[in-house]
């Protein structure tokens, strides 16, 4: 193997990139080249070689450099399990047709290449079948594994992982065994949320194990039972195939009078029980809307729930993400990962495609900035954001702010908490008089923790019209999942979550069993926490403040006396002060909630612009403060 043009195993090719010069390098002492030919392997163009001793493929576009004579190209799919080899089949294709050549467990990597090279390396064309294309252009496509992605192509999802290749693996890799102990595989159905990965996971099952897929979608299908049907027949005809039906409950939808296309359904799953070789895998993002005849056992008899990923699978869906993109060496996933918990597979790469559109316009790699930038920017205009608010704006005993920055923590990072063996919070009561600042406290966590923040009162989902306040919470919190991570605040909470039966009628009722479902429910949705706020703690329904939900109440006091004198200096900042003591007048507003002060600085300078009058040098002096304290304190619902 030396001089160019170069002839391996009678194909003869000019090799006019400089990259496959270097082949040689790779070969084994006594190992020589039988073919080489263009390839596909999993989806990607490169070369094949076969040598005399294994198959190699090098896909780093080289498939460019080389000109082949006799073969347009060839497809080469190996399976391993456990690290070992169990089959491999290379389809070679020219322009008079196709062939097929299977190397099974057991055979010579040299015998399986001996094979390879008469049909490579002749002179003349080999007698092959001419593949047949599918006389209906509509008819269900079968698809091959060497075009699908392999769970080295799915990030995270271990536990799956690890499942399918304990149970489907096994029966397909020792199929007399699989008969001897009688076992059957009636059916996978996967569920979990929209977006985390299932679609994906079914088409790595079917690329992993070297199975064809058909894909049943219910756009497809619409509601035609021979469509279902002619899918059926064309996954049983390419066993071993996987059948997989995605968005299974809108195809299975329960009712009174069972829908033809159920039926239809219903039936074939029955029969694609007797048919070797064909897997059926569904998948739902709603349990509870399928027919319970369809999802029965015998029909589907393993379920696999995905959920949404933890920081070890968001690192590791981030990691596949970034393959073969360029990346700032100092990336530090582990921190990117931590601050994305809630986010579901697709979201987190849909950043990572973000990420990197923006690092191209700056012809940068990938950074931890970008990909910040991008998670921070995830679902645009239904993503409210509170930026700039700092604790800096928050006057409160140690105390209480040591507690908040622990409930902050908790917020940005739960996988820390769930280390020490405790389950994250999903919610919390702030309770104070009015006017401390509950509202403030909110902004300034959804702000510091990176939230997108929903600021929700009463009125706000509160309907004359029946059913109408249910859909309103509900459409509240599915924004809020979609925006995630994000903090839902519920201010003046006793407004919608009053005892149950205080009302009268029905609605209200209804609309606060509302609520508690959606906060249940997002015990299995991280990413979205409940903060409320109220001043009547006891007139809320003991449902709200149960564990797992607002299960941790903070106080939000009135300030003491060196709180209002830090307000004070904090609010006249800006204000030409002339002769008042600060000290003096906090010490006369014992009782003011930081509200009341802000009002009272307020007063005091329209008092001081009232008497001024045209004052060359504008001051705000005592006596307008002593003015502004006596008009509050007249006020209805002023400290006494």
């Amino acid at each position: 193997m030396s001089a160019d043009p170069i002839t391996l195993g009678g194909l003869r090719g000019k090799l006019v990139l400089p990259e496959l010069r270097e082949l040689p390098k790779l070969l084994q002492a006594g190992e020589d080249v039988v073919s080489l030919v263009q390839g596909f392997l999993r989806g990607r163009p490169g070369v094949l070689v076969a040598t005399t001793d294994r198959l190699l493929f090098l896909d780093k576009g080289w498939l460019f450099g080389l000109h082949c004579e006799q073969f347009e190209y060839a497809q080469l799919n190996a399976v391993q399990y456990d690290g070992g080899l169990v089959w491999a089949r290379i389809t070679v294709v020219s322009s008079g047709g196709s062939a097929d050549i299977e190397r099974a467990p057991g055979d010579a990597a040299r015998a399986f290449c001996e094979s390879v090279q008469p049909l490579l390396g002749r002179t003349t064309r080999p007698r092959v079948t001419v593949a047949e294309q599918p006389a209906d252009p509509n008819a269900p496509v079968v698809t091959p594994p060497q075009s699908l992605p392999s769970f080295a192509d799915v990030g995270g999802m271990d536990a799956l992982k690890r499942e399918a290749k304990s149970t489907l693996g096994l029966l397909l890799a020792f199929p007399d065994r699989t008969e001897q102990y009688r076992i059957d595989w009636n059916g996978l159905l996967l569920h979990g949320p929209a977006g985390v990965g299932k679609t994906h996971f079914a088409r790595a099952l079917a690329g992993e194990f070297a199975l064809g897929l058909v894909e049943v979608t219910p756009t497809a299908i619409g509601s035609d039972p021979e469509k279902l049907a002619a899918a059926f027949a064309a996954a049983a005809a390419a066993a071993p195939c996987i059948l997989f039906v995605d968005e299974l409950e809108k195809l299975a939808r329960p009712s009174d009078r069972r829908d033809p296309l159920v039926e239809q359904l219903i039936a074939l799953l029955e029969q694609a029980r007797a048919v070797h070789g064909l897997v059926v895998v569904a998948a739902t993002s709603d349990l509870d809307a399928l027919d319970d005849e369809v999802v029965r056992p015998g029909r589907f008899d393993r379920r696999l729930q995905v959920g949404l990923p933890d920081a070890r699978a968001r690192r590791s869906i981030l990691a596949v993400a970034l393959t073969d993109r360029p990346t700032d060496p100092q990336l530090d996933l582990d921190g990117i990962a931590a601050r994305s918990d809630g986010l579901t597979a697709a979201a987190l790469l849909q950043a990572v495609d973000v990420a990197a559109l923006a690092a191209m316009e700056v012809s940068a790699p990938v950074s931890a900035a970008h990909l910040e930038q991008a998670l921070q920017g995830l679902g645009g205009v239904e993503r409210p954001t509170v930026d700039g608010w700092t604790w800096d704006r928050l006057v409160l005993p140690e105390k209480v702010e040591s507690e908040l920055k622990a409930l902050q923590a908790t917020i940005e990072d739960p996988e820390q908490a769930r280390k020490f063996g405790v389950e994250p919070a999903t919610g919390a009561l702030l309770v104070g008089p009015p006017g401390t600042g509950k509202t403030t406290v909110a902004r300034v966590l959804a702000a510091q923790a990176r939230c997108s923040f929903f600021l929700i009162s009463a009125a706000d989902v509160t309907s004359k019209w029946a059913g109408e306040s249910e859909q309103a919470v509900k459409r509240l919190f599915e924004r809020a999942r979609a925006a995630a991570p994000a903090i839902v605040f519920l201010d003046e909470v006793d407004a919608l979550g009053a005892v149950r039966g205080d009302h009268d009628g029905a609605g209200f009722d209804r609309q606060l069993n509302q609520l508690l479902q959606e906060m249940d429910g997002i015990g299995g949705d991280r990413g979205v926490f409940v903060l409320a706020a109220t001043n009547r703690p006891d007139r809320l329904d003991p449902a709200l403040t149960r564990g797992g939900r607002l299960s941790r109440t903070i106080e939000i006091p009135l300030p003491d006396l060196q709180g209002r004198r830090t307000m004070l200096a904090k609010m006249t900042k800006p204000m030409p002060l002339a002769g008042v003591d600060l000290d003096a007048l906090a010490a006369r507003t014992d009782g003011f909630s930081g509200a009341d002060l802000h009002a009272l600085c307020q007063q005091a300078a329209v008092a001081a612009i009232v008497r001024g009058g045209e004052a060359a040098e504008p001051q705000v002096q005592a006596a307008d403060f002593e003015t502004a304290v006596s008009d509050l304190r007249t006020q209805e619902g002023a400290p006494a």
